[in-house]
């Protein structure tokens, strides 16, 4: 699914939470469990479940296709079971960049404290660590997609 990146929740908030609850985690640990288990083993525990890996994009591995498109334009209120009133599909070209990353793509759903431009549009592959840039430029040449991605990228 086609999501905007970076929009859901603010990543200072996220991380404040993210700490909170692994504070309460260790003020909750038993003494039991604390006398039993060696520091090594709960410090590794605590790491696995709460540490975050920031995504790293792999630009050597991006990936490029496109295939022909036809597309529906018009707003919906104009459609009859997805074919538009009076008007046929747009021919077009359909681009898509595959960019492999590395990392938690979790936070790909959070947004900077402070964020400096809108952010794009991406589907993200978790089975895969993938992002995919769709694009399909109806009304210019397919040539200027690779700035729009560029700029998408930055």
């Amino acid at each position: 699914m086609t999501m905007q990146l970076f929009r859901s929740l603010d990543l200072g908030k996220f991380l404040t939470e993210r700490l909170q609850d692994l504070e309460m985690e260790v003020r909750c640990l038993s003494d039991p469990r604390l006398r039993s288990t060696s520091l090594e083993d709960l410090c590794d525990e605590l790491v696995r479940k709460y540490a975050l890996s920031a995504p790293e994009i792999d630009e050597s591995g991006i990936h490029v296709d496109s295939a022909p498109a036809n597309i529906i334009t018009g707003p919906p209120f104009e459609r009859a079971f997805d074919e538009p009133i009076g008007s046929a599909p747009v021919k077009s070209l359909r681009i898509r960049y595959s960019v492999p990353f590395a990392g938690d793509p979790d936070l790909f759903h959070y947004r900077p404290s402070s964020p400096d431009r809108e952010p794009p549009y991406a589907s993200v592959w978790r089975d895969r660590n993938e992002l995919a840039f769709l694009y399909v430029p109806l009304r210019r040449a397919p040539e200027t997609v690779k700035d729009d991605f560029n700029r998408d990228l930055e």
